[in-house]
């Protein structure tokens, strides 16, 4: 499988990190995943939900 390279963006000024996948819009990762923003958006959706089932 392919990984797709992601692009960040700056900041915003609430500590959330922008980032944007080249085959999805940009979107927000929220501080309890920025350690993962490297990762593709799919895993970073599944470990969102895991953190919500915690």
């Amino acid at each position: 499988m392919e990984t797709t390279p992601q692009n960040y963006v700056p900041e915003l000024a609430c500590g959330r990190k922008k980032t944007a996948q080249s085959n999805h819009d940009t979107f927000v990762i929220s501080p309890s995943l920025q350690q993962y923003a490297d990762e593709p958006l799919y895993i970073l959706i599944a470990l969102w939900a895991q953190q919500q089932n915690d």
